[in-house]
């Protein structure tokens, strides 16, 4: 699994990822917003951090260069499920370029990641104000408002499907999830936003460990399949 000790690698696959986007001036677009946008992507956290009695708890992708990671993660799970369903209702430059810029955004909410200080990262104004799905289409649409080239429509579409990904308004989206491509990008963040903290958390596991301590996009523990314990804590 690629992780923050592999930032090259997740760019450059971000990189093969918008070469295979057919449309040419969608393509240029997700080029100069990863060439852009290349140092934050290296330092952003995917995740903001709570202080709760003392403890920095942590998001999903808390760390250097997890929006990245994050971003490399839903367009690898989006792009697999529409290559699952292939069919030709699903346009798949849609599926890759929202996967990979969803959650820009992120780089106007929350500073950069940083070792040395406690807590690691802090939330900006844009963040309690607006959001980072706000901010995420903010910053597509100026770039794609360079391009007369793709359409009114198209451009309309590109951002329905980055600001509905968290599901519902209810949940944090701009709108209701109106296309079958805004479905398989909310699903895509929202499975790699549960499934990498928790599989990071079941390999931390020490042996003879069952479970997880709580993680915090499930708020609660996960128990390895690995274990033949059957006993939980006592208090449990």
């Amino acid at each position: 699994m690629i992780d923050e000790r592999n930032l090259d690698l997740a760019y450059n696959k971000l990189k093969e990822y918008n070469n295979k986007i057919e449309n040419q001036y969608l393509r240029e677009v997700g080029n100069r917003i990863l060439t852009d946008y290349k140092e934050d992507f290296y330092t952003v956290p995917g995740g903001s951090t709570k202080i709760i009695d003392g403890e920095e708890i942590l998001s999903h992708h808390s760390y250097k260069g997890g929006i990245l990671i994050h971003s490399l993660g839903v367009c690898n799970t989006a792009y697999t499920i529409a290559k699952t369903y292939e069919s030709k209702v699903i346009d798949m430059d849609l599926v890759i370029f929202c996967g990979m810029f969803h959650d820009l955004g992120k780089v106007k909410c929350y500073s950069k990641w940083d070792e040395n200080k406690f807590p690691h990262t802090y939330k900006f104004m844009e963040d309690e104000m607006m959001g980072h799905v706000y901010y995420s289409c903010n910053i597509v649409q100026k770039y794609l408002n360079e391009y007369e080239e793709l359409s009114d429509d198209y451009k309309l579409k590109i951002l329905h499907i980055i600001g509905s990904h968290h599901s519902s308004r209810a949940t944090g989206s701009m709108a209701e999830r109106k296309m079958i491509e805004a479905i398989i990008v909310s699903k895509a963040d929202n499975i790699d936003a549960l499934l990498t903290p928790s599989i990071k958390a079941l390999e931390d596991l020490k042996e003879g460990e069952v479970k997880t301590d709580k993680i915090y996009m499930l708020k609660d523990y996960i128990i390895s399949s690995k274990t033949n314990e059957r006993l939980l804590d006592e208090n449990e």
